[in-house]
C-alpha cells in the first residue's frame, strides 16, 4: 500500500485488514474537510462555555449529596 487511496479501495472492496506504512496510517486521519469541521467545532464550544458559564461542570466535579 502505498496511498491513502489503496487503503479506500480495499475498504470499498470487503478487506477488513489493511498492512500500511506508517505514513499512509497518518493519512487516513488527516483531512481538510475534517480540520475545518474540527476548528469550527471547538470555536463554537468555546461560544457555548462563554454563554452557559456556571451551568457546565466537568465530569466528577459535582459533589455527593447529603
Amino acid at each position: 500500500m502505498k496511498s491513502f487511496l489503496d487503503t479506500a479501495n480495499l475498504e470499498k472492496n470487503g478487506s477488513y485488514i489493511d498492512t500500511v506504512p506508517f505514513k499512509v496510517f497518518q493519512q487516513l486521519f488527516q483531512h481538510p474537510l475534517t480540520d475545518r469541521g474540527l476548528a469550527g467545532f471547538l470555536k463554537d464550544w468555546e461560544k457555548a462555555r462563554e454563554v452557559l458559564g456556571e451551568i457546565l461542570e466537568p465530569a466528577g466535579a459535582r459533589k455527593a449529596r447529603p
